[in-house]
């Protein structure tokens, strides 16, 4: 895999951290996004007209693994999807590390907050965009 110079990529607002050209004519991209103090990184196979999510994994400030998605084979990529992976995920690992613990939670601000953070990940910049082009046609925001 070839090492990238830190940019955004467009289609997926990862930040690409690495490249490789397949034989194939799959480009598989390895790309990162920050949540807070949480790492995503996500592995995406592009090709001419379709997406693939290869591998999905969070980890947290110290590189301490959280959450492994299991990514099934022609796994089709959307922010959408990949954003929905991460929060069940994590909701997941919580409820199933405070059972083992014996201790309790609330779910729903659990959620809330995760939803927060994640939001500010994955879709900030396409906020923006949409606002820029919005006030660019007329519409006006109060």
């Amino acid at each position: 895999m070839k090492k990238s110079d830190s940019k955004i990529d467009r289609e997926t607002g990862l930040i690409v951290k690495g490249h490789f050209e397949a034989s194939s004519g799959l480009t598989y991209i390895a790309g990162l996004r920050q949540a807070g103090s949480l790492k995503i990184v996500e592995g995406v196979a592009r090709g001419i007209a379709c997406n693939f999510l290869t591998s999905l994994l969070v980890y947290d400030q110290k590189g301490n693994l959280i959450y492994d998605a299991s990514i099934t084979s022609l796994t089709g990529y959307s922010r959408e999807l990949s954003y929905n992976m991460v929060r069940d995920g994590l909701m997941d690992m919580l409820q199933e590390g405070a059972a083992k613990e014996h201790k309790y939670f609330d779910k729903e601000q659990a959620r809330m907050k995760i939803t927060e953070l994640l939001d500010a990940s994955y879709y900030e910049q396409s906020y923006k965009t949409v606002f820029a082009w919005a006030e660019s046609i007329g519409i006006k925001f109060y």
